[in-house]
């Protein structure tokens, strides 16, 4: 996963990279209760260290903000390097929904 921030400022421009884990330990019941039978859940985790670089970057995102910044300057994006999928039909497009929580620990 990729987070940055385009700004005027070339001090502030950044690009941070992060690697996610699949974390296949057991889930809340009350998300996994939600899940239908053509989705899945799969959560992926950030180590310790790219955790605390986040807050950090998203701290400096909450300033510039607050300096006259624009919530435009700001973006991230996933990339998928490589997974597998049980079918033979696999669709053209995949719809993703995406939550994120940062825990610190």
């Amino acid at each position: 996963m990729s987070m940055f921030i385009r700004s005027k400022n070339p001090e502030l421009n950044v690009t941070q990279q992060y690697f996610l884990v699949v974390d296949n330990s057991p889930q809340v019941p009350t998300l996994t209760a939600k899940v239908k039978s053509n989705e899945a859940l799969t959560v992926l985790t950030l180590s310790p260290e790219d955790a605390i670089r986040m807050q950090s970057l998203q701290k400096t995102m909450k300033n510039h903000l607050r300096n006259g910044g624009k919530s435009d300057d700001f973006g991230f994006s996933i990339v998928v390097l490589n997974g597998c999928k049980n079918t033979r039909n696999i669709p053209k497009n995949v719809f993703v929904s995406l939550f994120i929580k940062l825990v610190v620990r």
